[in-house]
């Protein structure tokens, strides 16, 4: 399946677009883990249009854990990218390589951290 542009661009709105597509075509899914919260809050309103429960018929995972992922009822599931710290230490790599340019280089790992919420379905025993 491919999408126009504007449809597989980062937003809320590219996400409703793109989740009417994929849910008019494909029935049967039920769940999708998105590339930000921003397109997994449109999916959110599109999964609802179907009469499709996030958290009871289909799981629904966002990346970036803005604010309003916590917001919704129920709340959306994330992963946290901890992006300020991303930013925060790659400033400080690169003025260090200004001041010093034949300086080591550094490897960081910043690792992700899953934000469980409601949003998934819980597998049943």
């Amino acid at each position: 399946m491919t999408f126009p542009d504007a449809m597989i661009a980062p937003t809320r709105e590219a996400g409703s677009q793109t989740f009417d597509c994929i849910l008019n075509s494909h029935s049967d899914c039920n769940a999708a883990i998105c590339f930000n919260d921003y397109v997994a809050l449109g999916a959110y309103a599109s999964i609802h249009a179907t009469g499709k429960v996030v958290g009871q018929t289909y799981s629904l995972v966002g990346f970036d854990s803005v604010p309003q992922s916590a917001s919704l009822l129920p709340p959306v599931t994330t992963v946290e990218l901890f992006l300020r710290d991303i930013g925060r230490k790659s400033a400080g790599l690169t003025l260090g390589r200004l001041k010093s340019p034949k300086r080591q280089y550094e490897r960081l790992l910043i690792e992700p951290w899953l934000i469980a919420r409601e949003s998934v379905v819980k597998l049943r025993a």
